[in-house]
């Protein structure tokens, strides 16, 4: 209703324009005589009732339907930044570039750390092996000396048997002790070479740090002890064969 009172109001203002100017026209001269004007052409249109298109201007703030917070996983300097404000990007495009310098240095000493760590965990490995290796040749030497006993028990039984026959001449069991002697002798320079071997590996450890002196004192104890046994197989060899 208020479009259409609009446009009839604004046909009476196009008319009565249009009266006044015609009026204006036809003005008399100053001695009287009418004089004629030309009419300017005027194009003549019907008035018609039409819907405008729905236009409405507002203020507003443009806000997106989905918010990201967009950081690092470390902290580090912003060298470079890649995109422009409002450019269009995608999930995994690179956004900036940061600066890594102390991120790197710190990583190198962590790595340097790790190795640092894995050599102690060798190290103690390399100790455990060697402490296992002397028991196991503390255990030979015990067994070499389990047999040495069990040999000399033999040879002594058979002393026994010897000395209670009368059969048995005394070059027999000299014999006989010579060869005692010689099984003694023989049992004394294995536990002897066991020891060495201990002791020299030992020693390497230690030198390394893998095996604490303790360690060593002890594979040295055991290497004079085998070579008193030894020595002292030796001179029993030598008495038996006198």
């Amino acid at each position: 209703m208020t479009r259409t009172l609009s446009i009839a109001f604004l046909a009476v203002i196009l008319l009565a324009s249009a009266f006044y100017y015609l009026r204006s026209g036809r003005a008399a001269t100053p001695s009287g005589e009418r004089v004629e004007t030309t009419l300017p052409l005027v194009t003549v249109a019907t008035a018609k009732l039409e819907t405008p298109a729905d236009q409405v201007t507002l203020a507003g703030t443009v806000q997106a339907g989905s918010q990201a917070a967009v950081g690092a996983k470390v902290p580090a300097r912003i060298t470079a930044i890649l995109v422009r404000e409002g450019e269009r990007v995608v999930a995994g495009q690179p956004l900036a570039r940061l600066d890594l310098g102390d991120l790197d240095a710190q990583i190198a000493a962590a790595e340097a750390g790790l190795r640092g760590a894995q050599a102690l965990a060798r190290k103690a490995e390399d100790g455990r092996l060697a402490r296992r290796s002397e028991l196991d040749a503390q255990v030979a030497q015990a067994e070499a000396s389990l047999a040495l006993a069990r040999s000399k028990l033999t040879q002594a039984e058979l002393g026994q048997k010897l000395t209670r026959s009368a059969a048995v001449s005394d070059r027999e069991r000299a014999r006989s002790g010579v060869a005692m002697a010689k099984a003694a002798l023989e049992q004394a320079e294995i536990g002897l070479a066991q020891a060495q071997d201990a002791y020299a590996r030992l020693k390497r450890l230690h030198e390394k740090g893998g095996v604490a002196k303790v360690d060593l004192d002890g594979a040295e104890a055991q290497l004079r002890l085998a070579r008193a046994q030894r020595e002292t197989a030796a001179a029993g060899l030598e008495q038996a064969r006198a």
